[in-house]
């Protein structure tokens, strides 16, 4: 078995879009453009975990605005119906009034401007959010809450922020594609109804293509039939914990320079990172991002905003893709290095083990191999 075959299956899944290794194109007389061979960054970062900001989406409404219209009307009509004689009268009676009675009109505008304007508190408030479903042509589907006055631009935004989607995506509802500008409730979008989402070809290509130059076979190592013996390991002065198990089919990291002594294995360096893992799956990135890659249900945990991994490979598994190749499921993890500056942990079972680290910036996480192993 091709081991670039079996990597273009697992990225094929990652990123939801076909991937096809070059000589298989060759092959089939396929014609391939410079923009189809698939950069490791862009795969890297649409499997990134992001803390997302799930809260409601909402603009400020009027949430009976007619009624305050008619409001408004009826001030500036008994104002009006105040003909030129008691403008006068009331010019006349401010003339003749002392302080005393000055301060009084003040007081009594005073609190007319506060009736109202406690009307108009009742009445300016955002509609209440509502919960719809969306749903690509693959995977499930998810829920959001959102508000039902905003726009279909802000919709996608807030989609795209919830499933972490890093390319175009259409709108689709009872057979329309929604326009950007329209608002949901100009749709009659209502509660529980399902948004479909549409994706557009990547970069216009049908299909992406790796050659041989995307993997780095003399790093390759297959822990298939290891086990832990209780040797420790070290890299980047924290403990390694090698995925047993699982074979890693090593990545091309030439494209982060020759200085690679970020990937050492002395363990002690001071400029060695250490070792982290992830999961491929997009459908799980919401509940990874808010439960920091917590399994046990029920449990929510924050730790802020920045890119989500762990040192445990069986932590990462539960939230790995699984493929379909040459009549085998397959499990697919990457293997990283993160830089340990800036990197925070988190031990939210308190056990000492900190075995949730966030990453603020996406620079400083680099893939350097995929974990795979065969499923029943």
């Amino acid at each position: 078995m091709s081991e670039l075959s079996l990597v273009a299956a697992a990225l094929s899944s990652i990123i939801n879009h076909p991937v096809k290794t070059y000589r298989e194109c060759v092959a089939n007389g396929l014609d391939v453009l410079p923009n189809q061979f698939l950069d490791l960054d862009l795969v890297h970062k649409y499997s990134f975990v992001k803390e997302g900001d799930d809260k409601v989406v909402q603009k400020p409404s009027f949430r009976q605005g007619d009624e305050i219209d008619e409001i408004d009307e009826k001030v500036v009509h008994r104002r009006s119906r105040q003909g030129d004689e008691k403008n006068e009268k009331n010019v006349n009676r401010r003339s003749r009034q002392d302080d005393e009675k000055d301060e009084k009109v003040v007081d009594r505008c005073s609190f007319f401007n506060k009736k109202v304007q406690h009307i108009l508190d009742i009445n300016i408030l955002p509609p209440q959010p509502i919960q719809i479903f969306v749903k690509a042509s693959f995977g499930k589907s998810h829920s959001i809450f959102v508000a039902p006055n905003i726009t279909v631009l802000e919709l996608k935004q807030a989609i795209q922020a919830k499933l972490y989607i890093h390319r175009p995506i259409r709108l689709g509802f009872s057979g329309k594609i929604l326009n950007d500008s329209r608002t949901l409730e100009s749709y009659k979008i209502k509660r529980s109804d399902t948004i479909h989402i549409l994706f557009r070809i990547l970069g216009g290509c049908e299909f992406y293509v790796i050659d041989d130059d995307f993997l780095d076979p003399k790093y390759d190592y297959d822990f298939t039939n290891l086990r832990d013996d209780g040797t420790k390991y070290i890299r980047g002065n924290v403990e390694y914990k090698r995925p047993y198990g699982w074979k890693r089919i090593a990545l091309n990291v030439k494209k982060y320079g020759n200085d690679d002594e970020w990937l050492g294995s002395v363990g002690f360096s001071s400029k060695e990172w250490p070792v982290s893992y992830h999961g491929t799956d997009k459908n799980f990135a919401n509940s990874i991002a808010n439960e920091g890659y917590l399994l046990s249900k029920g449990v929510n945990f924050y730790y802020g905003k920045g890119i989500y991994s762990t040192p445990e490979v069986g932590i990462a598994e539960g939230y790995s893709s699984i493929f379909y190749h040459e009549g085998c499921n397959w499990k697919v993890v990457f293997q990283n290095r993160v830089n340990p500056e800036g990197l925070k942990k988190a031990d939210p079972a308190g056990d000492g083990k900190y075995s949730y680290w966030i990453t603020p910036d996406e620079k400083n996480i680099r893939p350097y191999g995929l974990c795979m192993k065969k499923v029943q």
